[in-house]
């Protein structure tokens, strides 16, 4: 299968630049994408994971994204396929912005639920289940595709199971329920990354964890160091014994804790959200040892022009791409709000002006 432009997937370009090394284009990597966004893209309804894959090799990605929900569920066949995707536009239709909503009773009030905690509902964290879907997946991709296998992660899976306030009133009230909670997310989330990362169909392991906003952290980085980041090492040991690479997904500046990723073995960092910092500092403080990935604004693709989209992707590429080491995609995920036309303009603009050897230094 090819992509417009003519790109053929590749998963080996993705790999050598996550890397920071310089394949024959820049790769354009995203976390996921909203269903409308993909139907918006291919004009009709996506079901099957051929369909899908379908999407993102028409669409110049060299992988397919895996949702740790998928991971241990089995196989479904393709009328399971289509029936999870028709069951997630049913969900987008009753999506709500707000995470800490008045009066909701989250899963977890206190130390009395967590240890009665039902880790069924999760069944990537729960431990049990088989890796067919890897399997099933792998026969739905073109040649040169990969899987990459991503998850939420642990911070933002305390948030939901507590609330992000009595999160923080823990941190004072109750540091013993905090540890308890972290390490039990954590472990659970190591496990599962090592039974997938072993799977020949996987290329690479994606953690998404928001600890940021546009101004700062949400979280100090000592806490960070306590409970979260020997989780993020162990992470990026299983990903470097398999010879994976290991790339990280977080909103926001952060700035105090990039030597942190970088010791927990991350090759990549997505979406460096434009509006809360550099991408070039970035690249000039810690290329060569971190591949920038995304940094195309959101806001942009929203509200502006397919012209002024294609400019920033032509700058974006120039300044970025020269010499490698750098992935293009959205300043965060391409969202089912967002004008779709330029979200096209973008990708077909990244396969055309993103090739080395001919506009890429």
């Amino acid at each position: 299968m090819v992509g417009r432009e003519g790109r053929v997937p590749d998963f080996g370009r993705l790999r050598e630049t996550l890397m920071c090394g310089r394949a024959d284009a820049v790769p354009i990597a995203e976390l996921f994408h909203d269903v409308e966004t993909v139907d918006a893209y291919m004009g009709r309804e996506v079901g099957t994971y051929a369909e899908l894959a379908g999407f993102y090799a028409e669409a110049g990605f060299d992988y397919l994204p895996f949702d740790a929900g998928k991971w241990f569920a089995g196989a479904k066949g393709e009328e399971g396929q289509r029936a999870e995707r028709r069951a997630a536009r049913e969900a987008r239709k009753a999506r709500t912005h707000l995470t800490e909503d008045v009066g909701r009773r989250f899963h977890i009030e206190g130390p009395a639920d967590f240890e009665a905690y039902d880790w069924r509902m999760h069944g990537w964290l729960r431990g049990g289940g088989d890796l067919s879907a890897f399997d099933e997946a792998a026969g739905a991709l073109a040649p040169g595709m990969k899987v990459i296998a991503w998850s939420d992660g642990i911070f933002e899976f305390f948030t939901k199971m507590v609330g992000y306030g009595r999160f923080c009133h823990s941190l004072a009230d109750d540091a013993g329920f905090v540890e308890r909670v972290f390490k039990e997310v954590g472990d659970r989330a190591v496990r599962a990354y090592e039974r997938v990362a072993a799977h020949p169909s996987v290329g690479a392991l994606w953690l998404a964890d928001d600890i940021g906003y546009s101004e700062g952290l949400l979280l100090s980085p000592e806490i960070m160091r306590k409970h979260l980041f020997p989780h993020y090492e162990s992470i990026g040991e299983i990903a470097r014994a398999n010879g994976k690479p290991f790339i990280f997904h977080s909103d926001g500046r952060l700035w105090e804790i990039l030597p942190d990723l970088l010791r927990a073995g991350v090759n990549g960092l997505q979406p460096i959200e434009t509006k809360a910092w550099d991408a070039r500092e970035v690249k000039r403080r810690y290329g060569g040892r971190l591949c920038v990935m995304g940094t195309i604004d959101l806001d942009l693709l929203c509200r502006g022009t397919r012209g002024e989209v294609e400019a920033m992707v032509r700058a974006h590429i120039d300044g970025l791409g020269k010499g490698g080491g750098f992935v293009i995609g959205t300043s965060n995920t391409p969202t089912y709000y967002m004008d779709h036309g330029n979200y096209r303009a973008m990708l077909e603009t990244a396969m055309e002006h993103g090739v080395y050897g001919g506009r890429v230094g």
